[in-house]
């Protein structure tokens, strides 16, 4: 919610973006809500003795297996939270529908996963994919695979105006001919090639994250319109 009301407040979306959290968060709260129904037995029982270790039992059988521990973990911590059905993300192929529902990886919707190491142009600096995310606006990912071809800074600068961070990502460092351009100091080389696996990228591609770490908007290939798109209709929500 922090970072939706920071955009209506700054006047630069509407209010009608608010509108939104209920719809997002009302999954994760249920999700919550039901895996501490078994303990909340215990408190609305506590004079029945027969009542009250059956509910211990049920607690052990649940948490004595892996699974159960594991959905226990993810429902209280909400890894596993999604908000694909949201509203205020979406994805594009340019090969269409098809194409977008091959996709590997993480979804729109989706937690931004962490991995690494990336280098920094022109320093021995590694970050994790984790450290990039900005917590006061959006972030682009421009991931790059093994290509060198991209947009003069120029054409960014839009974007850039509505994003908190934006890096481009290869598996390659940046060539020689670049080492002097403006985007060096954007360029990240995913030397192992792990960020690249853990987004299931496998042609350029481009994502972008939320401030919550969600991904907003994903994009194949990489085209700056759809994202400036993108945020016309967030800024602006009807209905």
């Amino acid at each position: 919610l922090g970072w939706k009301l920071a955009l209506v407040i700054q006047g630069t979306a509407d209010a009608k973006l608010l509108a939104s959290y209920e719809q997002e968060r009302r999954p994760a709260a249920d999700a919550v809500g039901a895996s501490g129904d078994t303990a909340e037995e215990l408190r609305s029982i506590p004079d029945n003795p027969s009542a009250v270790e059956r509910v211990k039992r049920a607690l052990c059988a649940m948490l004595y297996t892996s699974r159960g521990k594991l959905q226990a973990a993810q429902a209280e911590s909400e890894l596993e939270l999604h908000y694909r059905d949201s509203p205020l993300v979406n994805g594009y192929h340019a090969a269409g529908d098809d194409a977008r529902q091959q996709w590997f990886g993480p979804l729109p919707g989706d937690c931004t996963p962490d991995a690494g190491p990336l280098l920094k142009s022109g320093s021995a600096e590694s970050l994790q994919l984790s450290h990039l995310i900005c917590n006061e606006g959006h972030s682009l990912f421009w991931m790059a695979t093994d290509q060198t071809e991209l947009p003069a800074v120029d054409d960014f600068t839009p974007i850039l105006q509505a994003c908190g961070a934006f890096w481009i990502i290869s598996t390659n460092p940046p060539p020689e001919f670049k080492l002097d351009s403006s985007l060096q100091k954007y360029w990240l080389h995913d030397i192992e090639g792990t960020v690249h696996a853990r987004f299931g990228v496998i042609d350029p591609s481009l994502f972008l994250i939320r401030p919550d770490g969600h991904i907003a908007f994903r994009n194949e290939p990489p085209e700056l319109e759809r994202v400036a798109s993108y945020f016309e209709n967030l800024f602006h929500q009807t209905g």
